[in-house]
């Protein structure tokens, strides 16, 4: 290969004295150069391109072998630069086996782009030719036809060894053009910082007290949680002092621990206040026990503060039902007619499901016949005989039935009842009469004589209607 390369330059170095026509191989470009034209070249133009499109390494270029193997040109220029003689040409060009390799390996994961070839550029080297063993050395493309506008090509820029290899493939030809080798940029790895000593912080202690009412069939949250009755005792480690809290807020700062003490333990006080609280959490303390003993019995909590930034610890207590006291009632009745109105002072409900708290035993629901007041109680319907007046036009009041004339054998009273008649018949005159004389009293049993009218009663006036009745005074 080395030996082919030499007479390849040699040939270059004699076309000037020959004036025979040069080849210029330029990404599947080779021209013919007139001695007109050769001469006024340059020395370092001596290989310059004036034609693009002779010699290619693949006629047709990309676009041929698109249209061939029915590929993309993108696809088309990964075949060509892999294939056996796309390799050739990367050989004769000077790449090495490595260079090829990493080639090779940036068609295949798609590390190439769209790029140009543009008028003036210039290349270390172009391998041409349909085996692709033509090559020219410092090669300047010089077409007039691309000196306004640049031909399509895919570029590719591949590092090894610290050697950044630049390679451009024109589309029309494939012919492989080394543009240049230039260092790698050197970008450093980054140390990672090495993480400070840090000494160990603090824990911060969160209390949550949970209370709970005392309902019989349900357990519903207090909201929001009593203040000023449940107290907690925090120690951080087993022998560090105790700090005493009042469950102010909620939730309750419980102050911080050294990240330093193994574990933080936290005790539930005895409440305060009239109410009772049944502790719903796990272990217990009896009072005079452990280093609170004389604030307990309580409850207490154990945290491990290894990598913890935040303890909470929630404590849980239902409030106690107190038993009720037996009821006294007092009962004051009034009687009106026929009404008694009981009134009733007390009461302590036996339970919540007895709904008259003065009978003995539960009453679940109010019994027949009983009314249920806003104590609890329950009392007897009242009943009230009520006499709806008869009409104005009854005669006889005490009389069933409307009476719209007295009754025969009957008189009317003054006050507006009737009574039964005593009557003796004559011939001509009705008069009221007895074994012992006159009656002047005809409604009242026995004979009234004039001494027991005068003393004890009234008569009825002659023009009455029906006189002969008395009367109380």
């Amino acid at each position: 290969m080395k030996a082919k390369l030499q007479n390849r330059g040699l040939r270059a170095a004699l076309a000037a004295v020959l004036g025979s026509l040069l080849l210029v191989a330029g990404l599947g470009a080779a021209t013919s150069l007139t001695p007109k034209a050769h001469a006024a070249s340059s020395v370092s133009q001596s290989n310059g391109w004036t034609h693009l499109g002779g010699e290619p390494l693949f006629p047709g270029g990309l676009a041929g072998i698109a249209r061939q193997h029915r590929i993309s040109l993108r696809q088309a220029f990964v075949y060509a630069v892999t294939s056996g003689r796309g390799q050739t040409a990367l050989a004769y060009a000077g790449v090495s086996s490595s260079e090829r390799k990493a080639v090779n390996h940036a068609a295949r994961t798609g590390k190439f782009y769209s790029c140009q070839l543009r008028y003036g550029m210039t290349f270390e080297k172009m391998s041409f030719g349909v085996n692709g063993t033509s090559v020219d050395t410092n090669v300047t493309f010089l077409d007039p036809r691309f000196q306004y506008h640049p031909a399509g090509a895919f570029c590719m820029d591949v590092t090894v060894n610290g050697v950044v290899l630049h390679l451009l493939v024109p589309w029309i030809c494939v012919n492989i053009a080394v543009e240049n080798r230039t260092p790698a940029p050197h970008h450093p790895t980054p140390r990672k910082p090495k993480k400070p000593k840090t000494k160990p912080g603090t824990v911060r202690i969160v209390i949550v007290k949970q209370a709970f009412s005392s309902a019989v069939n349900e357990e519903q949250l207090i909201k929001p949680t009593p203040t000023n009755v449940f107290r907690f005792a925090v120690r951080c480690g087993l022998k560090g002092s105790i700090r005493v809290y009042m469950y102010q807020s909620d939730p309750q700062g419980g102050g911080t621990c050294s990240a330093k003490v193994a574990r933080v333990l936290i005790w539930e006080l005895s409440p305060l206040g009239p109410d009772h609280w049944e502790s719903l959490n796990g272990a217990q303390v009896a009072k005079g026990k452990g280093p609170v003993g004389p604030l307990c019995p309580c409850a207490y909590q154990t945290f491990k503060l290894k990598g913890k930034k935040v303890i909470r610890a929630v404590f849980k207590d239902k409030q106690m039902r107190e038993t009720p006291a037996p009821p006294t009632t007092t009962t004051t009745t009034t009687v009106v007619t026929t009404t008694t109105t009981p009134t009733t002072t007390t009461t302590q409900p036996k339970s919540n499901t007895d709904l008259c708290l003065n009978i003995s035993g539960e009453q679940t629901a109010v019994p027949a016949g009983y009314y249920r007041d806003s104590s609890g109680n329950c009392y007897p319907n009242p009943t009230t005989t009520t006499t709806q007046p008869k009409s104005n036009t009854d005669l006889c009041t005490n009389i069933d039935g409307e009476q719209t004339a007295v009754p025969a054998g009957y008189h009317r009273n003054s006050d507006g009842t009737c009574s039964p008649s005593s009557t003796t018949t004559t011939s001509s005159t009705t008069t009221t009469t007895s074994s012992s004389g006159t009656d002047l009293c005809i409604n009242i049993d026995g004979t009234q004589s004039q001494s027991d009218v005068n003393a004890n009663y009234r008569k009825d006036p002659p023009d009455a209607g029906v006189p002969g009745n008395c009367y109380p005074k």
